[in-house]
């Protein structure tokens, strides 16, 4: 009985990951046939909608003031055909300490990971033009160390900030990228596992350290990755997204992505969403 329950599964996992390949090769053809004209009009659509969308980008100059607002934001790269993240980047920056902007940085097995699975950190920046370097496929990452080259960058999870007996986590959003997406909030990636590993170690941190709710997961997609619910397979260990922002508007998928997606329910940097 064991013998056969470990097969069941096993057949159960290669079908899974066969659904996922063909999910991918789905979606990487469609994006292919974007026009470099039609990613730059709904990346720009998609920016607005979430400027616009988003009370963490309104509401800085009063909610601020007992602590900054911290996002957890990626770069996009241009080869990989990702959502242009520049306008919401520069948008976040320009409130200076009024924001903490932190982007991610890949680990590779030598560099602290001990081997052991996918490693991504989240370091911040000030700078879009200071503070990264191009790195694997011209990706922009965040440099090691500060202008001064001693000083390490801070790292969003040895960034413990506590108010009194009422520990908060350090991101008050995050917003990721992704290959593929569904109406429900079934994301699939494109197969480096480094997301999903961060994720769940971070949205720990956030619920046994932090003692507090973990962010909303926010992506930004193109028409072409958003399929049909029940079209973007998902695994046991894979994590919904709470809404998705498309050109057409931030698309709710969790009733945590409902409070993002109408604007409201935000209490403020490091409070959570009501």
């Amino acid at each position: 009985a064991t013998m056969a329950t470990t097969t069941t599964a096993a057949a159960g996992d290669d079908d899974l990951i066969e659904r996922k390949k063909a999910t991918r090769r789905r979606v990487r053809a469609a994006l292919k046939e974007l026009t470099e004209t039609q990613m730059s009009a709904e990346s720009t659509a998609i920016c607005v909608s979430l400027l616009s969308t988003l009370q963490i980008f309104k509401e800085t100059s009063d909610a601020c003031v007992q602590r900054p607002l911290r996002l957890g934001l990626y770069v996009h790269c241009a080869k990989l055909r990702e959502v242009d993240t520049r306008p919401l980047l520069k948008t976040a920056l320009a409130l200076g300490d009024a924001c903490e902007v932190y982007v991610p940085i890949v680990d590779a097995p030598a560099d602290g990971n001990d081997g052991v699975g996918p490693a991504m950190r989240f370091l911040k920046i000030q700078n879009l033009d200071k503070d990264l370097e191009p790195k694997t496929m011209g990706i922009l990452e965040p440099t090691e160390f500060l202008v001064d080259g001693v000083t390490p960058r801070p790292n969003l999870e040895k960034d413990r900030a506590t108010s009194g007996s009422n520990p908060r986590p350090p991101l008050d959003a995050l917003l990721i990228p992704g290959l593929a997406f569904d109406r429900t909030g079934n994301r699939c990636g494109r197969g480096g596992g480094y997301y999903d590993a961060f994720i769940q170690r971070y949205f720990e941190k956030c619920e046994k350290e932090f003692g507090a709710q973990p962010p909303p997961l926010v992506a930004l997609a193109y028409s072409a990755q958003v399929l049909p619910p029940g079209d973007v397979p998902m695994a046991a260990y894979d994590r919904k997204v709470d809404a998705i922002a498309t050109k057409d508007g931030v698309l709710a998928c969790t009733p945590l992505g409902e409070k993002v997606s109408s604007g409201s329910g935000w209490m403020g940097p490091g409070l959570g969403w009501d």
